[in-house]
């Protein structure tokens, strides 16, 4: 979506408010559309499915912040539902890989910007599509802005590990956490060429097998920008030395309730 300033004109249209999933996801739009039969259409176009509508409503003639195509860029921008911020930017860039392809081969981006209104926190992408056009998608990221709540686990020679409490969780016999390593030198990202300062994954952990597998790793770049989260080959890992104090602290995780104690300044030495 193209963001433009300009006034509503009252053209008859509807603006509808509705919840659609694709590819597993489900997300909230808001566009004008002139019947239910051309939200329809607009949806499968998408390749996605409608599951509710949620608010049609008259257009305005008020002052507001405008896309191209008419529609409000606020209320239609695309609802991201995470606990985390990896779990939501992963979904930001699935969103936009559904409608454009795969990243660095079908769009590239020029720019993002978090900007805040209402109350409400958005993330805005700027990107340049392989035809030559440029596309602005916003994003409503308030489900996950400021959500974490890091816990120090672990200080190792290279730097410090960190679980996000607000996003651990319990499916089963496995907890899934994001885990963020802080680097004490930044290392390089082989696909971008960036020095990163942080890797941020999301992992699960069998409680029965006591074993572990990296769902996907995001780099945090030094500065302060976000890599694209890249999708890990999900092999099981038996637990081991390092990761057996995250493990320890998610089995504490689960015993207390969802508080857990980190151990005194626990630390490990790779190769001893």
């Amino acid at each position: 979506m193209r963001l433009a300033s300009k006034r509503t004109e009252s053209v008859g249209e509807v603006n509808f408010r509705y919840r659609w999933r694709i590819n597993g996801n489900e997300y909230v739009g808001s566009k004008e559309f002139s019947s239910h039969e051309e939200l329809l259409q607009h949806i499968a176009k998408l390749g996605g499915e409608l599951i509710d509508i949620l608010e049609p409503s008259s257009s305005s003639g008020s002052e507001q912040y405008f896309g191209e195509d008419g529609g409000n860029a606020v209320d239609s921008a695309i609802a991201i539902n995470a606990t985390t911020p990896a779990v939501g930017v992963l979904q930001e860039y699935e969103y936009i890989n559904q409608l454009h392809g795969k990243w660095h081969e079908k769009w590239e981006i020029k720019s993002r910007r978090v900007y805040h209104l209402q109350g409400r926190h958005f993330e805005e992408f700027e990107i340049f599509l392989q035809n030559g056009l440029s596309e602005r998608l916003c994003f409503d990221i308030t489900s996950f802005f400021g959500k974490s709540d890091w816990a120090l686990v672990l200080e190792w020679d290279g730097g410090t590990t960190y679980v996000d409490k607000a996003g651990i969780r319990q499916v089963g016999t496995s907890i899934f956490a994001l885990v963020r390593y802080c680097v004490n030198t930044p290392g390089t990202d082989k696909l971008s060429n960036k020095q990163f300062k942080e890797m941020w994954s999301l992992e699960e952990y069998d409680l029965t097998e006591i074993k572990f597998r990296s769902r996907n790793m995001t780099l945090l770049y030094i500065d302060d920008s976000i890599g694209q989260p890249l999708e890990m080959i999900p092999e099981w890992q038996p637990v081991g030395k390092g990761n057996d104090i995250t493990f320890k602290y998610l089995l504490d995780w689960k015993r207390t309730g969802g508080q857990p104690e980190r151990n005194d300044k626990p630390r490990w030495a790779p190769g001893k």
